[in-house]
C-alpha cells in the first residue's frame, strides 16, 4: 500500500477465527498509521449511509462558531483532558 491509496478492510474477516488477529492488526495499522480506511461487509444499510453522509455535509457547511458549540471540549468526559 502506498500513501495515495486507502486500505480496504473487510469486516467479514473479523468473524473468521483464523483471520481475526490479522484483521485487527490491519485495522490497527490503518487507524493509527494512515488515519482513514474503507470498511466493507459491515452490514450498514445503504439508506442509512446516505443519510449520515448528507447530515455530515450539512454539519461541515456550518460556520465555525456553530460547529464549536458541539466541540468535544464541552462534553464532560472529554473536558478533563
Amino acid at each position: 500500500m502506498n500513501a495515495t491509496t486507502l486500505p480496504i478492510l473487510d469486516l467479514a474477516r473479523y468473524a473468521d477465527p483464523a483471520d481475526k488477529a490479522a484483521f485487527l492488526a490491519d485495522l490497527r495499522h490503518a487507524a493509527r498509521d494512515i488515519g482513514f480506511f474503507y470498511l466493507i461487509n459491515h452490514g450498514v444499510d445503504d439508506a442509512l449511509q446516505y443519510e449520515v453522509q448528507r447530515q455530515s455535509q450539512r454539519f461541515f457547511a456550518l460556520d465555525e462558531a456553530q460547529k464549536q458549540q458541539v466541540a468535544m471540549i464541552h462534553s464532560p468526559p472529554f473536558s478533563r483532558l
